[in-house]
């Protein structure tokens, strides 16, 4: 895969918690806009990531608690 994938989640506040939590993990992201084709399936605020760490981003997250998110490819494609 290439480009960054989006973490969409629900809210800014979910939006900069994850990023920090990222940042922890030494995994660098930064907080976009929600590209208009994904606005239907969250917040209008996404989390880039590393295509690359996509695993990584996903350990890291999945036990974050009220931390709800799904990642979509560059094209809109659902990957988590």
């Amino acid at each position: 895969m290439t480009g960054r994938p989006y973490l969409i989640v629900r809210s800014v506040t979910q939006a900069l918690r994850a990023r920090e939590v990222l940042a922890k993990a030494h995994i660098y992201s930064d907080i976009e806009r929600t590209p208009s084709f994904l606005v239907g399936r969250g917040c209008s605020y996404c989390v880039r990531v590393p295509a690359g760490r996509i695993q990584q981003v996903v350990n890291v997250l999945q036990h974050q608690p009220g931390l709800d998110f799904m990642i979509f490819g560059e094209r809109g494609e659902r990957i988590l």
